[in-house]
């Protein structure tokens, strides 16, 4: 069988969509071998050229109780096959996405194939909320500014927000915990999507830079397209994600450097749009509504979290916010009193 006529030109990421049916007769048939080719141009000699190829062992399916018990449901998952070489058979040559589905040629005519069909074009959105962080390494001797930046990696991105966002700073943490009640958001990711995951840097936060702590992976893309294909929202967690560290950890010796909880939702963009949510904790804020939290964000720490001590104003220390906008308020009218314009 040949599909020489649906060449795809100038990607390495083709979609084809398409169904071949074949009689096969068992085991004279039991392999079938799909070739990924090159296809020449018309200045080319040597005819089109081989990219790579996957065998699939249809007798060994057939045979399987197991397959047959989702054949027969026509709940084939779908097969991610590596494409190779008889030259180089250890090298990879890309994939091949694909399912195979049988059944006997007299219920060939009451039982029609899976359909296949392209996706329709969908925009998805990703929120995750950082909720906190517990059993965060002390990266001074006694405390530690606390941030988690997180990088999404989403080939069909395409949403006015940046890939990579961060937490505020819980700062002058001395027991590893640190509250952040903090929301990144991605709107208009198309479908259908490549890849998508999402990477997660634990850091201690300082003004002349950030201390790499430990990292952690989420794999977005099953999520994603689920949501795609029956259109209802997930919401997964919260669930406390470890992160680590492979520069610095022993492997017989794991250390702990943190954990964040985190939870994730994933919606339509249509959805989305009727629960808005803003960034961090801007407006709108719901779905869920984040509170700000008091701990690690007070004057004093701020100040102590750059390596400044302020006194102890008890209950007047709440009040230092008012007075730095009133002495800045009226250093500007003295100075626009000096120049004249009041």
């Amino acid at each position: 069988v040949s599909f020489k006529s649906q060449v795809k030109i100038g990607t390495n990421e083709p979609d084809f969509y398409m169904l071949e049916e074949r009689d096969v007769v068992l085991p004279d048939d039991g392999k079938l071998e799909v070739r990924v080719m090159d296809k020449a141009n018309a200045f080319e000699f040597g005819g089109d050229a081989l990219i790579g190829s996957t065998i699939l062992d249809l007798e060994d399916r057939w045979h399987s109780r197991s397959w047959r018990k989702v054949n027969a449901r026509q709940e084939i998952p779908r097969e991610n096959r590596p494409l190779s070489t008889a030259e180089v058979p250890g090298k990879n040559r890309g994939s091949i996405e694909m399912w195979v589905e049988m059944i006997e040629s007299q219920r060939a005519a009451d039982l029609k194939a899976s359909p296949l069909v392209k996706p329709p074009e969908l925009e998805i959105e990703i929120r995750i909320v950082v909720w906190d962080c517990i059993k965060v390494k002390l990266v001074k001797e006694d405390y530690v500014n606390v941030q988690v930046q997180a990088t999404l990696d989403c080939n069909a991105y395409n949403g006015e927000h940046k890939k990579v966002q961060d937490t505020d700073i819980h700062y002058m943490s001395k027991d590893g915990i640190a509250i952040f009640n903090w929301r990144m958001v991605y709107p208009r990711i198309k479908m259908p999507i490549k890849t998508c995951s999402l990477k997660m840097d634990l850091v201690h936060y300082e003004l002349m830079g950030v201390t790499h702590i430990g990292s952690l992976n989420l794999d977005l893309k099953k999520y994603v397209e689920r949501v795609a294909t029956n259109m209802d929202a997930v919401e997964v967690g919260p669930d406390l994600l470890k992160f680590s560290n492979a520069d610095t950890e022993d492997p017989d010796n794991p250390e702990e450097i943190g954990s964040a909880r985190v939870q994730l939702y994933v919606m339509t963009q249509g959805e989305a749009g009727s629960k808005l949510a803003g960034l961090g904790r801007d407006e709108p804020n719901d779905n869920p509504p984040l509170i700000t939290p008091a701990e690690g964000r007070d004057w004093g720490t701020y100040m102590a979290g750059f390596g400044f001590s302020m006194p102890d104003f008890g209950m007047w220390k709440k009040l230092i916010p008012l007075f730095v906008v009133l002495l800045v308020f009226l250093v500007a009218i003295v100075g626009m009193k000096n120049l004249g314009l009041v």
